[in-house]
Protein backbone atom coordinates (compact mmCIF):
# COMPACT_ATOMS: atom_id res chain seq x y z
CA UNK A 1 0.00 0.00 0.00
CA UNK A 2 1.21 3.97 -0.73
CA UNK A 3 2.61 5.86 2.00
CA UNK A 4 -0.59 8.30 1.75
CA UNK A 5 -2.52 6.27 4.43
CA UNK A 6 -0.03 5.84 6.90
CA UNK A 7 -0.95 7.08 11.13
CA UNK A 8 2.75 8.96 10.62
CA UNK A 9 2.00 10.34 7.37
CA UNK A 10 -1.19 11.84 8.56
CA UNK A 11 0.14 13.58 11.20
CA UNK A 12 2.32 16.29 10.20
CA UNK A 13 0.75 19.00 7.61
CA UNK A 14 3.28 18.46 4.85
CA UNK A 15 2.91 15.00 4.78
CA UNK A 16 -0.83 15.73 4.54
CA UNK A 17 -0.73 18.17 1.96
CA UNK A 18 1.39 15.41 -0.05
CA UNK A 19 -0.88 13.09 0.21
CA UNK A 20 -3.81 15.45 -0.87
CA UNK A 21 -2.05 16.58 -3.51
CA UNK A 22 -0.94 12.68 -4.73
CA UNK A 23 -4.79 12.12 -4.74
CA UNK A 24 -5.22 14.75 -6.63
CA UNK A 25 -2.85 14.19 -8.98
CA UNK A 26 -4.32 10.18 -10.15
CA UNK A 27 -7.53 12.06 -9.78
CA UNK A 28 -6.91 14.43 -12.45
CA UNK A 29 -5.43 12.00 -14.33
CA UNK A 30 -8.72 9.51 -13.65
CA UNK A 31 -11.14 12.14 -14.62
CA UNK A 32 -9.60 13.41 -17.66
CA UNK A 33 -9.25 9.97 -18.91
CA UNK A 34 -12.32 8.29 -17.64
CA UNK A 35 -14.78 11.30 -17.69
CA UNK A 36 -16.68 12.15 -14.64
CA UNK A 37 -19.50 9.59 -15.13
CA UNK A 38 -16.66 6.36 -15.20
CA UNK A 39 -14.65 8.22 -12.15
CA UNK A 40 -15.34 6.43 -8.94
CA UNK A 41 -13.65 6.51 -5.44
CA UNK A 42 -12.87 2.74 -5.95
CA UNK A 43 -10.47 3.52 -8.87
CA UNK A 44 -9.04 6.37 -7.81
CA UNK A 45 -7.79 4.31 -4.40
CA UNK A 46 -6.65 1.55 -6.92
CA UNK A 47 -4.50 4.54 -9.06
CA UNK A 48 -2.86 5.81 -5.30
CA UNK A 49 -2.42 2.57 -3.74
CA UNK A 50 -4.52 2.85 -1.04
CA UNK A 51 -7.96 1.65 0.81
CA UNK A 52 -10.50 3.60 -0.48
CA UNK A 53 -11.27 4.74 2.83
CA UNK A 54 -8.43 6.69 3.27
CA UNK A 55 -9.38 8.71 0.45
CA UNK A 56 -12.53 9.69 2.47
CA UNK A 57 -10.26 10.88 4.88
CA UNK A 58 -9.48 13.74 2.47
CA UNK A 59 -12.57 14.04 0.34
CA UNK A 60 -15.63 12.98 1.48
CA UNK A 61 -17.15 12.70 -1.78
CA UNK A 62 -16.47 12.89 -5.57
CA UNK A 63 -18.39 16.29 -6.00
CA UNK A 64 -16.10 17.21 -3.17
CA UNK A 65 -13.03 16.19 -5.27
CA UNK A 66 -14.21 17.08 -8.03
CA UNK A 67 -14.85 21.00 -6.71
CA UNK A 68 -11.18 20.61 -5.54
CA UNK A 69 -9.98 20.20 -8.90
CA UNK A 70 -11.68 22.87 -10.91
CA UNK A 71 -10.80 25.46 -7.62
CA UNK A 72 -6.93 24.65 -8.43
CA UNK A 73 -7.56 24.93 -11.77
CA UNK A 74 -9.06 28.82 -11.55
CA UNK A 75 -6.56 29.22 -8.65
CA UNK A 76 -3.86 28.30 -11.50
CA UNK A 77 -5.96 30.58 -14.41
CA UNK A 78 -6.31 33.68 -11.66
CA UNK A 79 -2.82 33.69 -11.08
CA UNK A 80 -1.54 33.48 -14.65
CA UNK A 81 -3.72 36.02 -15.76
CA UNK A 82 -2.94 38.36 -12.97
CA UNK A 83 1.13 37.99 -13.93
CA UNK A 84 0.27 38.75 -17.88
CA UNK A 85 -1.37 41.92 -16.33
CA UNK A 86 1.46 42.62 -14.45
CA UNK A 87 3.96 41.86 -16.98
CA UNK A 88 2.14 44.01 -19.79
CA UNK A 89 1.07 47.25 -17.54
CA UNK A 90 1.62 49.93 -20.79
CA UNK A 91 1.33 47.52 -23.40
CA UNK A 92 -1.74 47.41 -25.70
CA UNK A 93 -4.84 46.87 -25.16
CA UNK A 94 -5.62 44.35 -27.64
CA UNK A 95 -2.26 42.39 -27.56
CA UNK A 96 -2.89 41.76 -23.70
CA UNK A 97 -6.87 40.67 -24.86
CA UNK A 98 -5.21 38.33 -27.44
CA UNK A 99 -2.84 37.01 -24.87
CA UNK A 100 -5.09 36.62 -21.72
CA UNK A 101 -7.44 34.69 -24.28
CA UNK A 102 -4.66 32.40 -25.46
CA UNK A 103 -4.01 31.77 -21.90
CA UNK A 104 -7.74 30.87 -21.09
CA UNK A 105 -7.61 28.93 -23.70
Amino acid sequence: MNTVHRQADRDTPDSKAAAGGRILECARDLFNRDGYERFSMRRLADAVGCAVGTIYLYFTSKDELFQALVEERFERLSSALSGLGERHRNGDPVVLLKKAMYTYI
